[in-house]
């Protein structure tokens, strides 16, 4: 059996068990990549890849699952989130990226895209999370760019956590260039806004624009204060 003829029948799958939710935007869609590795033991190749490829999408999931969760819900939640089986339902869609077959094994790299939607409603009906009622909590869908983004965006995420009001960063896709990340905010959009413009920041500095709603862009730009300022939250 070739390559086209493992993948198809799967691909299918989870066509038929993950529909997109209707009115979906690309911040109710998580990103993530996972690698596996399965042992041949002598197992005809086929079933070797379908186990590996099964495999890096329940491990995708999981990672989606960890990330919509606070520290404290994963604490609480942990057994829960391991007894769930056939995660692979909250795969929207996936491509494998990279794979490799030795004498002894196979590994392969899947990126896939994770219905934070589903996710969402699970963990409501099991008290996961809970349902947000307070109207003064806001989710701001925040792109995140610019000057050494990468770098500045893991540095930005650890003050942002300190900032009053702020009660969960989730990081909803992370590529090379930008990163999507949902803020849970007490406040609205614009006391936000004014928050972060106060601060003042040691190694980088900030543009705030296309405010949209509940939706906003931080572009990272090269900072202009003196040697010696203090970063804010260090």
């Amino acid at each position: 059996m070739n390559k086209l003829n493992i993948i198809i029948p799967v691909v299918l799958f989870f066509m038929f068990l993950s529909p997109l939710a209707q009115g979906n935007d690309d911040f109710e869609i998580i990103t993530v990549i996972a690698t596996s590795k399965i042992e041949k033991n002598n197992e005809n190749i086929s079933k070797v890849k379908r186990k590996a490829l099964l495999n890096a999408l329940n491990l995708s999931v999981q990672r989606a699952m960890v990330d919509m969760m606070t520290v404290t819900k994963i604490n609480q939640g942990l057994e829960f989130l391991y007894s769930l089986i056939n995660l692979q339902k909250y795969v929207l869609s996936y491509r494998v990226i990279a794979e490799l077959e030795k004498r002894t094994h196979y590994i392969v790299a899947v990126e896939s895209k994770i219905n934070a939607v589903t996710i969402e409603k699970l963990f409501i009906e099991h008290r996961i999370i809970d349902k947000k009622t307070n109207i003064q909590e806001t989710i701001i869908k925040t792109k995140i760019q610019g000057k050494q983004y990468f770098t500045n965006f893991i540095k930005l995420k650890r003050i942002l956590k300190k900032i009053k009001g702020i009660q969960d960063i989730q990081t909803k896709e992370i590529s090379s260039d930008y990163a999507l990340v949902n803020i849970i905010f007490n406040g609205s959009t614009e006391k936000f806004t004014n928050t972060i413009r106060e601060k003042t920041f040691d190694s980088f500095a900030i543009e705030i624009s296309d405010i949209i709603n509940n939706s906003l862009v931080i572009k990272f730009i090269p900072n202009q204060l003196p040697l010696g300022r203090s970063d804010f939250g260090q």
